[in-house]
């Protein structure tokens, strides 16, 4: 597999039907707020990414449309099959407000409808859902990359043996994220 940051491009850009002006800028102030409704967030509910709930919210605020993605590493291998939930943003870009959970360092991310980092997400391939598939041709830039494989079945399928953290080289950020999600289910806590 690989990126494609032109058919993410061309993806996202449907999902928001041509609107191409916004003025978003993610200042502090905006992260800290985000940041602390998140971390509130996993400690009600007893840890996990909660992006599910943290983009509803953002939703409900800012009327920014929510997606369900595939998280890619660099090389285009799935780190999320599917069940990765973003916003996207009136220009195209994306606002991925739980990013932290996979370990590179970010925490709530923008990423611009120009940068390739965008080739990073992809919208999720599942059954009825997917490049070739008659009601899904806004995946076509996908196809030659497709090898028919649901993403929810791609680690699956791979016999579940990759460690995790596997995409990692430096997993100081991952190794944190994970001691937080065992002191929150120490807790009493469950996800």
């Amino acid at each position: 597999m690989s990126i494609l940051p032109e058919a993410s491009r061309q993806f996202f850009a449907s999902i928001i039907g041509g609107r191409r002006v916004h003025d978003f800028e993610l200042t502090p102030e905006f992260v800290s707020k985000v940041e602390a409704y998140r971390d509130e967030v996993r400690e009600q509910e007893g840890g996990g990414g909660m992006c599910h709930i943290v983009t509803d919210y953002l939703a409900e605020e800012y009327g920014w449309e929510r997606l369900y993605v595939s998280y890619l590493s660099p090389s285009g291998e799935i780190i999320c099959g599917g069940g990765h939930v973003i916003n996207v943003l009136p220009d195209g870009s994306i606002l991925d407000p739980t990013r932290d959970q996979f370990g590179e360092g970010f925490s709530v991310s923008h990423i611009k409808s120009d940068s390739d980092e965008i080739g990073r997400y992809r919208p999720e391939f599942y059954v009825d859902y997917h490049p070739g598939h008659p009601d899904a041709s806004a995946l076509d830039a996908w196809l030659p990359y497709y090898d028919g494989v649901p993403d929810e079945d791609v680690d699956t399928l791979k016999g579940g043996t990759r460690e995790p953290g596997w995409w990692l080289s430096d997993k100081t950020h991952y190794n944190a994220y994970i001691d937080r999600q065992n002191e929150l289910k120490r807790y009493g806590r469950t996800f």
